[in-house]
């Protein structure tokens, strides 16, 4: 009867910190018993007790540092311990896209592109997982590829380009998310950080007759 209240409580109190993809460091160290919490979410995952108490140590410590087991990454993110299994590796080799259509990068990323004439009630999304452009401003094919640690683009508002991981770290993404962030290319210039943010010079104005929107599904 004693096993089955302490496992009743422990999944209680896991259910509050922890997710399937992250542990909330604040939660954790309010939770009834922190130590006892991160020594059954860590164990199961096979990271050894010498990394439980090293982690559990450096909770505050900055943004970036992961450990490691034999089948998981842990890294601490703002405010969080993130998860990510350890053969999640993810790239994804330059692709042409079509004008039109649905592409299946990944089992949870789709894009789905639509050309269309430009009509005076047409709606522009503001939304980050929308990007429209003035399809004549582009160089075409585009493509669709990982991000260069290189890669640059223009932001709106600059006459310059800045290094997309700049922009990535004003946007607080964690090293994971950054690891997956894929970008879409126009000749050689990037037109979109899919997902986060488009990049200026190819924005609709009054002369644009022709649209191409691309949406993250």
């Amino acid at each position: 009867m004693a096993i089955l209240l302490y496992e009743k409580a422990v999944k209680a109190e896991r259910a509050l910190i922890e997710s399937d993809t992250s542990i909330n460091i604040e939660a954790l160290k309010n939770s009834i018993a922190p130590r006892t919490l991160f020594h059954e979410i860590l164990s199961e995952r096979g990271f050894t007790t010498e990394q439980e108490e090293d982690i559990f140590a450096h909770l505050d410590g900055e943004p970036g540092h992961e450990w490691h087991s034999s089948q998981w990454r842990l890294l601490r993110d703002r405010g969080r311990l993130l998860w990510q299994r350890a053969d999640a590796d993810f790239a994804v080799s330059p692709r042409l896209l079509p004008l039109e259509g649905l592409v299946e990068v990944a089992p949870d990323i789709r894009l789905i592109i639509r050309r269309q004439p430009r009509r005076a009630d047409t709606q522009i999304s503001r939304s980050a997982s929308v990007a429209t452009f003035d399809m004549e401003k582009l160089t075409l094919p585009l493509t669709l590829r990982s991000l260069l640690p290189s890669d640059r683009m223009r932001p709106f508002g600059m006459d310059g380009t800045r290094l997309v991981s700049d922009i990535m770290t004003d946007l607080k993404m964690s090293l994971f998310e950054k690891e997956r962030q894929l970008v879409v290319v126009s000749g050689d210039t990037i037109v979109w950080l899919v997902g986060r943010r488009a990049a200026a010079g190819f924005e609709v104005d009054d002369n644009t007759r022709f649209l191409l929107t691309i949406q993250v599904d």
